[in-house]
């Protein structure tokens, strides 16, 4: 029973919500509508400036029962025909001028926007035209050339030469004779060479011990033969 009653109670709550929810109203978005210029006037060329070539009329040409605006240039007391157009213009191009074709000289621009009751607006600047005298060019800032580095130049060191020494030959010692008395005939200094003194001794004695090994060798063979 006190869960049923509980139970009641949540949904009762629940339901409330969703009703008060319903009955809250949404937000209103407001949208400011921007104002849009309208009437008859001329942006661009503004007044009293000089042009020359073709030159954009800019501008807005409306009015309440709009039937056309037309275009007319001013020399004096004159107005000449240019265009017209059948749609109305919100700050935008009306015309392009081209001023090739006429004199230098001071001219009007006139813009008329007509209603369809035969009533208009106007809007006039004042211009020069001058296509004779050459535009002033902008000087456009030349970046300094960057000198050129020049290459390093590297020295070779060259060796130091040495000068070749060539070696003298030693003179040839030619022996003198010595002599061993005064009186006596000088000895070569060959004949006192050691050396050279051993060769024939020793000759001499290896022919004198083999003739005394010979005499000891028949020696024994005799006594052997005696017995």
């Amino acid at each position: 029973m006190r869960r049923s009653i509980l139970l009641f109670l949540a949904l009762l709550i629940l339901q409330s919500g969703q009703v008060a929810l319903a009955q809250t109203p949404a937000p209103t978005v407001t949208v400011t509508a921007t104002a849009v210029p309208r009437g008859t006037f001329i942006s661009l060329p503004a007044n009293n400036a000089t042009v020359r070539g073709k030159v954009t009329i800019f501008g807005s040409a409306w009015r309440d029962n709009f039937d056309r605006y037309e275009v007319y240039y001013v020399v004096g007391s004159q107005s000449v025909f240019m265009a017209r157009g059948n749609q109305p213009v919100v700050n935008g191009t009306l015309f392009d001028w081209n001023t090739a074709g006429f004199k230098d000289g001071t001219y009007g621009i006139l813009i008329r926007a007509v209603s369809k009751d035969a009533n208009y607006s106007e809007a006039r600047v004042t211009v020069r035209v001058d296509n004779t005298t050459p535009p002033t060019p902008t000087a456009t800032p030349t970046e300094a050339a960057s000198p050129t580095p020049e290459p390093t130049r590297t020295l070779l060191a060259l060796p130091a030469s040495t000068p070749q020494r060539t070696p003298t030959p030693a003179p040839a010692v030619t022996p003198q004779p010595v002599g061993l008395l005064p009186g006596l005939p000088a000895l070569s200094l060959d004949l006192l060479d050691p050396m050279r003194c051993l060769g024939p001794l020793a000759a001499g004695g290896v022919v004198a011990g083999g003739f005394f090994l010979l005499i000891g060798m028949l020696a024994l063979i005799r006594r052997l033969l005696g017995h």
